[in-house]
């Protein structure tokens, strides 16, 4: 279930179980959209130790022909964040463009948390364009799935992620834009 924070939709929340607090959530995704810098930052926390999690980014909630945001923090604390288009059921290949920044993952409580940064549009035609009017499904992968730490090479998911069960706008705060509706879908 999905939650828009202090009723806008420029802040909002997925969490798994849906009733969960803090280090009791299995899987939780979070985003901010800022205006100025047409960047949404998301934030992905999950309990899930030695595996990759992310999040993904559907227009028709299938697998295929989507945009994801795969990671992974090793033992060490190195950790990788990749921009990945999903062709179909199989690993993912890195997208062409890296379109996410201002990356940071660790581990905290037993807890793996990633943080990125994405335009809300960008030049690459494999990526999610978020408008006003054009949302995403949101994928939750809440297990993840293996990886190995020497070719950094992902392996299937564990258990099929979950998919927001109406596409998840992430508009403008602004009050009184007019190039910006914060109505909910």
């Amino acid at each position: 279930q999905f939650e828009n924070k202090f009723g806008t939709n420029c802040l909002g929340e997925w969490k798994y179980p849906p009733k969960c607090v803090g280090y009791g959530c299995d899987y939780r995704a979070t985003w901010e959209y800022n205006d100025e810098r047409d960047d949404i930052m998301f934030t992905i926390s999950t309990k899930n130790r030695n595996k990759w999690t992310g999040i993904g980014f559907s227009a028709d909630k299938f697998m295929s022909e989507t945009d994801a945001i795969l990671g992974l923090v090793e033992e060490s604390g190195r950790f990788f964040l990749m921009d990945t288009w999903l062709e179909g059921y199989f690993a993912p290949p890195l997208d062409q463009f890296q379109n996410i920044h201002n990356m940071s993952a660790w581990r905290e409580e037993g807890i793996t948390n990633l943080k990125f940064y994405r335009k809300r549009k960008t030049n690459d035609p494999k990526d999610f364009q978020f408008g006003d009017d054009n949302c995403p499904y949101l994928m939750f992968p809440i297990q993840g799935g293996v990886f190995n730490a020497v070719n950094k090479r992902i392996r299937k998911h564990e258990g099929v992620p979950v998919v927001s069960e109406t596409r998840i706008c992430i508009k403008s705060c602004k009050p009184n834009s007019a190039s910006h509706d914060i109505s909910n879908e």
